[in-house]
């Protein structure tokens, strides 16, 4: 995340279990997720698979899903979703 806030990205995140952090020197609160706030984002990352999470809605709603985690394993092959 770092790194690309370094280059200029506005980096948002979601995780209940931390509520604030701070990267170089930024404090960030996370973010709850909701339709409309995944569809305004270029692209969501899983980068913690946390059950708590509603992946429909995540699928269903984001415009690029990089899973890192292969969260989506059930969700076959989808236009919108890149699996690193």
């Amino acid at each position: 995340m770092g790194l690309l806030m370094d280059r200029g990205a506005a980096i948002d995140y979601a995780d209940n279990n931390a509520p604030n952090l701070e990267i170089n020197g930024h404090q960030l609160s996370s973010k709850n997720l909701n339709p409309q706030s995944l569809q305004s984002y270029d692209a969501v990352v899983v980068m913690v698979n946390h059950s708590y999470f509603d992946l429909d809605e995540i699928v269903g709603h984001s415009s690029l899903l990089i899973d890192t985690r292969n969260a989506t394993q059930g969700y076959g092959d989808r236009d919108n979703i890149a699996k690193l």
